[in-house]
């Protein structure tokens, strides 16, 4: 009986432990599922993360073959400018042709030559034979602006004039009437053109074409204007320093003619009088005039070395400037920026500073320059 009962209170006793670590196993169980919960929810995340930048990877990799295709379409269309310059110019071309060939590049049809054909078209149109023969001679008006062509025939062709009627004229050549000329021209030109489509890359590179081109266009206006401007400047100091010498000779010579006029009727009135008188009259006259000899002589070297000194001052201005464009250029080109951005400006000023002497700051620089372009304006 008491082996029952012992038995008992031990069965009772796990039985007790048994529930203790069912309800804690329970426990674990909900907390695993709980996390198991987390983990599939950060799995669901993880996969759509992958699939994201898988997409973006792909994104990329289609961007960066665009980017290689476009870059090689720029490579090949430079080399076909820089041949198609390189031509230009081992056939003679200046400059302003250059510039003018390539405005007209893309001008296929001119309007006078429009008109004609649409007029033989329409005159012909009544027998199949007549119309096709004035489409073939009419055909042979449909010439672009090649590098084999002069600016004189192209701007003729806009014009409706042949290339037999200049032959004889070409001493009389001005390529800024005839860019000028080119370019009145040309609406009229283009405005009975059919037009190709154009892919956006090739509107974006013609974009970046034409950018260049007119800066390049703008920066050579821009420095004959300065050159211009500086001779300008100089003519007029030149001239401005000559009315003064001449206006300063004019009234010296009043000055001494009244002088002298003075001191002659003084010595025809005092004629009777002591001698002592006239010798003091006649050393002041000679004193005087030696020392004003002695004044005019420094004036005029004073003149002169001012002078050369303000020519000096110019041409050293000039000198630092034409150094300063230069380097913004070289610096533009090596770090492939633009050109009025604040970058190039930074990098100038530090190479600048650093070989001036140390006791130059930036402010007396940048004074200095300021006072010297007010000293040219002037």
């Amino acid at each position: 009986m008491t082996d029952m009962q012992s038995t008992m209170v031990s069965l009772r006793e796990l039985n007790t432990k048994l529930a203790f670590e069912i309800s804690e196993l329970r426990k674990k169980y909900a907390e695993l599922e709980a996390k198991n919960i987390e983990v599939e929810t950060e799995n669901t995340k993880l996969k759509q993360d992958k699939k994201e930048v898988e997409v973006r990877f792909m994104n990329l990799e289609q961007k960066d073959r665009e980017k290689t295709n476009l870059i090689a379409k720029l490579k090949h269309d430079v080399s076909l400018i820089k041949e198609q310059n390189l031509q230009n110019k081992s056939n003679g071309y200046t400059s302003e042709q250059i510039l003018l060939l390539q405005r007209e590049s893309d001008v296929n049809i001119p309007n006078p030559v429009i008109n004609q054909y649409i007029s033989s078209t329409d005159t012909n149109s009544k027998s199949d034979s007549r119309s096709s023969a004035s489409h073939e001679t009419n055909s042979s008006y449909f010439v672009t602006a090649s590098g084999n062509d002069n600016p004189e025939q192209i701007n003729l062709r806009c014009n409706g004039t042949s290339t037999s009627d200049i032959t004889d004229d070409t001493s009389n050549f001005d390529p800024e009437a005839l860019i000028t000329s080119a370019e009145l021209a040309r609406p009229r030109c283009a405005s009975l053109i059919c037009i190709e489509n154009k892919s956006s890359e090739d509107i974006v590179i013609d974009e970046f074409l034409d950018l260049k081109e007119k800066e390049r266009v703008s920066n050579m206006v821009r420095k004959k204007n300065r050159e211009k401007k500086l001779r300008s400047q100089l003519d007029n100091i030149s001239q401005s320093n000559k009315n003064k010498v001449q206006k300063f000779m004019s009234e010296v010579s009043t000055n001494s003619s009244s002088q002298l006029q003075y001191t002659g009727s003084i010595s025809n009135s005092s004629a009777d009088s002591d001698a002592i008188p006239t010798t003091l009259n006649e050393i002041e006259s000679q004193s005087s005039n030696t020392s004003f000899t002695v004044l005019y002589e420094k004036l005029c070297n004073a003149i002169t070395l001012a002078n050369r000194k303000t020519q000096e001052a110019i041409f050293c201005y000039c000198n630092f400037d034409k150094t300063l464009i230069q380097r913004h250029n070289e610096i533009t080109s090596e770090k492939q920026v633009d050109p009025e951005s604040n970058a190039v400006s930074r990098i100038l000023n530090k190479e600048v500073c650093a070989q001036l002497p140390t006791n130059i700051s930036d402010v007396l620089l940048w004074k200095r320059l300021k006072s010297s372009t007010n000293f040219l304006v002037q």
